[in-house]
């Protein structure tokens, strides 16, 4: 399947607590037996110290009580950065990184990928979502199920190349990387996602929104 053969690192971001690790065994689980991907926990607490701060204030800055008011969004953030410089610690040519609510659908898996992968495998790509949210008028399917994003977001399931590593590292914290990428990565480079999604997110408690949350409804 050969993007997905060839994931060199894979991380799933963690909580430390018993949920979560609960959560990581079935993602797990879940990743192994739909695509043959071994995926590694990245621990907040261990491998990643949350700070009770909020984002510096910034004229750009997303205007949501979720980025503006509360610690967790900004510690997310924070946490995408800890994964991103572990892969360019290890040197590896690409990353995953995984939510821990994040479970891929086997219904739709194979076969969306095996199509995919004819596009995929033969054009330079610099991320590829493997779930995405809100599809926009200006993205366009450039291949069977493959979409060239245009603001769409979602990083529960997202794969990077090496050649975005730097780029993201030097975003400025003005909001949640998703929403930074819809807004300043997407127009002018390669990014793509599976279309239908063939990764989703398990309703449950958002620490960032502070509830309960399902955004199924919204995949691309």
């Amino acid at each position: 399947m050969g993007f997905v053969d060839n994931i060199e690192m894979s991380l799933c971001l963690t909580l430390d607590n018993e949920n979560s690790s609960d959560m990581f065994d079935m993602i797990h689980s879940n990743f192994l037996e739909v695509a043959d991907i071994w995926t590694d926990k990245f621990l907040i607490g261990t491998d990643f110290k949350d700070v009770d701060e909020l984002p510096p204030a910034h004229a750009d800055s997303l205007k949501r009580e979720s980025w503006t008011s509360r610690t967790n969004a900004y510690n997310a953030y924070r946490a995408h950065r800890a994964m991103i410089e572990r892969a360019v610690e290890e040197g590896v040519e690409n990353l995953l990184i995984v939510e821990d609510d994040a479970v891929l659908r086997p219904s739709y898996f194979d076969s969306v990928v095996a199509e995919a992968g004819k596009f995929l495998d033969s054009n330079h790509w610099d991320m590829i979502y493997f779930g995405s949210y809100y599809r926009k008028y200006g993205s366009v399917e450039v291949a069977p199920n493959v979409l060239r994003l245009s603001g769409e977001t979602g990083w529960h399931c997202v794969l990077l190349n090496q050649t975005m590593f730097g780029e993201l590292l030097d975003l400025p914290a003005l909001g949640p990387m998703d929403w930074m990428c819809s807004k300043m990565i997407h127009g002018n480079k390669m990014c793509y996602g599976l279309t239908p999604s063939v990764s989703l997110q398990l309703e449950s408690y958002s620490n960032i929104q502070q509830n309960t949350v399902s955004y199924n409804t919204f995949l691309v």
